[in-house]
């Protein structure tokens, strides 16, 4: 492939540059603008004087231009939060998902509309409640029908209520926050859209500060949460249904109406749960035990809706239009596309999600144009639209995921398919699955220990089963879906569906049972993954592609994997100190003694952040008597 074939690959490498240095190298913004505006007047003056100015210098006002853009839109994206007090306050939000079910209560996310201090003077006790609220009263329902919280005149959405006075306390921050809501009754009115106000004591969101630890806030602030709070039935003081949903909270609600179709033609348990997760990629009803189940057994990647399951969609509805033939065959696109468009809004608009749909729009709209695109090009294209929108994505080990995988399916799953070349359908198929599972694995190996710290081994056997049945599992559902209007048939469909989760359920789980079927306890530091995903891929092209291609560029990037980890190595044998870890509300203190760690024999398994930071810096875990 000629670089001249993918041209987005010089807008989306800068761009992603841009964005990569603004988390790394922040404070630098005001120099950044600067540059970002003299390559906009050098590009600017190329267009008037072209013989000014060669392709070179075009060129690279061009990356640099694109560099500072990415630079500014994550700077922008960060500075969109705001701080606020510590102290009790009365905060209204507009949820933007339903309630997920916690240990201790059901989590919500919601966007801050405005925030009001509250009077400690006032007479306020430390629940937040005022004397003789009647929300507080003995006996008093949050729930009644006729209850002020649920009336559709209710102050909150009054004009000229205190929410909208200019001249009160109350400011209107930027940003989301994480609320908790600490009961055991699920607030099913509870939607996206919805606008909740609480009094509550917001608390800033913070990592543990454990060594190799998953940065849980900087996570959060990606996604706009910069706080969180926790409360209960008699902290809300407020509550209407919202009269207008965006986009992104329309399709939740109809991704919820789709779940509960599944419900109402018979699915339950951890069927619905399953079935739920194949289709619409909300995997809710599922436990976590279960999800490791499938991490374990190498199918987790089904649980998330991405290009398989775009793919598998475009397929159906080619089959369903296929007496669409001579002209008729250039109106499949325009059918097709929006149809993907329409599940890429049920599943939630997930980046996986819209990288394929978007690849898709774009190899659809160059076969009507008779301009085929290369698959490379439409990969970063649909990459440089999603990380103008919003930069922070490209940290998302989904995002990451999608696109490792997909970049070595295009550029290693064809040559590969050629070296073998089965005889019959039936092997071909087996074939084609086994191929395009090697080298998706083999793209995001080196991520996958590094965000899980396990390998599964018998992903290859897993992969054979479980993609068919996630077909036919697609088809199920729509033909249940289409069919809902008529509960006979829907039920029907419904038991079928019934029986090949509780099939895919049983296989995941006999999988992930075996002791030799995965290897745990491994980890990778940042350098030894991005050196062995690229000295994968040049391994791969020295092997599949043509003569003229080197092996030498892979010994290079494996010498270069290897001195990391010598240089890791010898890092951790000259260490020696006390390392504190915060353990759910308990510290624990562990004496690392060269590439030793030292920890107290508690009676119990050796805690998951510890074991964390043994494997990804390959240290060995002994178990001391305390004192």
């Amino acid at each position: 492939m000629q670089f001249r074939e993918i041209p987005f690959l010089r807008l989306t490498v800068p761009l992603c540059a841009g964005v990569i240095m603004a988390e790394y190298l922040p404070g630098m913004t005001p120099v950044v603008a600067i540059m970002a505006v003299m390559a906009l007047a050098v590009m600017t003056l190329r267009l008037f004087r072209r013989s000014y100015l060669n392709d070179l210098i075009y060129g690279a006002s061009l990356m640099l231009f694109l560099v500072s853009s990415g630079y500014l839109d994550r700077t922008i994206e960060m500075q969109r939060l705001s701080d606020l007090d510590t102290g009790r306050q009365e905060i209204t939000i507009r949820l933007s998902d339903y309630p997920d079910r916690g240990n201790s209560g059901y989590s919500v996310r919601g966007r801050i509309l405005t925030v009001e201090k509250t009077d400690p003077a006032g007479g306020q006790d430390e629940s937040g409640s005022l004397p003789g609220d009647s929300i507080n009263r003995p006996g008093d329902s949050i729930n009644r029908p006729a209850d002020t919280i649920t009336r559709p005149d209710d102050s909150l959405t009054r004009p000229g209520d205190s929410i909208n006075r200019h001249a009160d306390s109350m400011i209107r921050p930027r940003g989301s926050m994480l609320l908790w809501f600490m009961t055991d009754t699920l607030p099913s009115r509870w939607k996206p859209g919805d606008l909740l106000r609480v009094t509550v004591s917001p608390v800033r969101v913070r990592n543990n500060g454990n060594p190799c630890e998953f940065n849980y806030s900087r996570y959060l602030e990606g996604q706009g949460i910069r706080y969180m709070a926790f409360f209960r039935a008699g902290d809300i003081t407020g509550y209407c249904q919202g009269k207008r949903r965006t986009l992104r909270e329309s399709s939740l609600v109809t991704a919820h109406r789709i779940t509960d179709a599944f419900r109402r033609a018979g699915l339950q348990g951890e069927e619905l749960g399953l079935v739920t997760a194949l289709t619409l990629g909300d995997k809710e009803l599922l436990d976590r035990e279960r999800l490791t189940t499938f991490s374990r057994s190498g199918a987790m990647h089904i649980m998330a809706v991405s290009g398989l399951h775009v793919g598998m969609i475009s397929m159906v509805l080619s089959w369903i239009l296929f007496f669409m033939k001579g002209r008729l065959k250039q109106v499949r696109p325009l059918i097709i596309v929006p149809a993907l468009w329409v599940f890429a809004f049920i599943t939630g608009l997930s980046p996986s999600v819209l990288r394929a749909t978007i690849m898709f729009t774009f190899l659809q709209a160059g076969n009507l144009i008779n301009r085929p695109a290369a698959g490379m090009n439409n990969l970063l294209a649909s990459a440089f639209l999603i990380v103008a929108g919003h930069p922070g994505v490209i940290f998302e080990a989904g995002f990451q995921l999608s696109y490792l995988a997909v970049a070595f399916i295009i550029n290693f799953y064809t040559p590969l398919c050629r070296l073998v070349k089965p005889g019959n359908r039936i092997l071909n198929y087996f074939w084609q699955v086994t191929a395009v599972s090697l080298v998706a694995q083999a793209g995001t190996l080196a991520l996958s220990v590094r965000l899980f710290n396990i390998f599964p081994l018998l992903f290859l056997l897993t992969n054979i089963i479980v993609i068919p049945v996630c077909f036919v599992v697609l088809l199920l559902a729509m033909a249940l879906l289409i069919t809902s209007p008529f509960p006979p048939v829907a039920s029907f469909f419904a038991l079928l569906l019934d029986h090949l989760a509780a099939f895919t359920l049983g296989f995941t789980g006999i999988i992930s049972s075996s002791d030799h079927g995965v290897i745990t306890d491994i980890g990778m530091s940042a350098a030894e993954t991005g050196m062995l995903t690229i000295s994968t891929a040049l391994l791969l092209a020295a092997l599949l592609r043509t003569s003229s291609i080197s092996i030498r560029p892979f010994l290079a990037a494996a010498m270069i994997l290897v001195a990391c980890n010598i240089v890791k190595l010898e890092q951790e044998v000259r260490r020696d100190r006390l390392i504190t870890y915060n353990l759910r509300g308990d510290k624990l203190n562990v004496r690392q003694y060269g590439r030793h760690l030292l920890v107290p024999a508690t009676g119990g398994a050796v805690p998951a952040e510890i074991r964390k930071h043994a494997d990804t810096r390959g240290l060995k875990i002994i178990l001391i008597e305390p004192g």
